[in-house]
């Protein structure tokens, strides 16, 4: 829910500052449903996936960066790209799952969540940070306390990707392209 609440807040504040969806609109974006597909699976494993959580997970994410890698072309992409391939190590050395900072989690103000995973449990696609996590640094280390409207841990990967989301909305909402015989208003 992190991601697309700040992207959409960078696509608001360029919107209500002047922007115009037109560039947005026309942008040459390849291969959309491989952005949409993923995030549409993510919802359903995570949900109804069990056993093959992990395996699915990671399989995501291959589809994702494809996605990215065929837009690279667009403002922010490589950004995103960074961010993506950041997630998709540390989830690919740890078993198909994030590793989350037990610390990170009670900053947060997820008490109840932390117990739960250094009891042993997965929720979703994460598990608890241990000494034997691999990558632990990409890992969810970083918080997001109250009064954040979603209190919520994040790795370097999840900011990579506000990041260039946010560079793709704010660039393509200020920018439309010109069209033969028509002037940009």
């Amino acid at each position: 829910m992190f991601i697309p609440f700040l992207v959409g807040a960078v696509l608001a504040a360029s919107l209500l500052t002047g922007g115009s969806l037109k560039g947005l609109l026309q942008a040459k974006i390849r291969g959309s449903i491989l952005f949409f597909l993923p995030l549409l699976f993510q919802i359903v494993l995570f949900r109804w996936g069990g056993d093959h959580v992990a395996l699915g997970h990671v399989g995501t994410y291959v589809l994702l960066l494809a996605a990215v890698l065929v837009n690279l072309h667009l403002p922010g992409m490589k950004v995103m790209m960074l961010g993506l391939l950041s997630n998709f190590l540390v989830i690919a050395c740890n078993g198909g799952y994030m590793p989350m900072s037990l610390n990170a989690l009670r900053g947060a103000g997820l008490a109840g969540v932390a117990e739960y995973l250094q009891g042993g449990g997965t929720l979703h696609n994460g598990i608890a940070m241990s000494e034997g996590t691999c990558l632990w640094f990409l890992g969810d280390i970083f918080y997001l306390p109250p009064p954040f409207p979603f209190p919520n841990v994040v790795s370097v990967g999840d900011l990579l990707l506000v990041i260039g989301g946010g560079i793709l909305c704010w660039q393509l909402t200020r920018t439309a392209k010109k069209r033969p015989g028509h002037a940009n208003s």
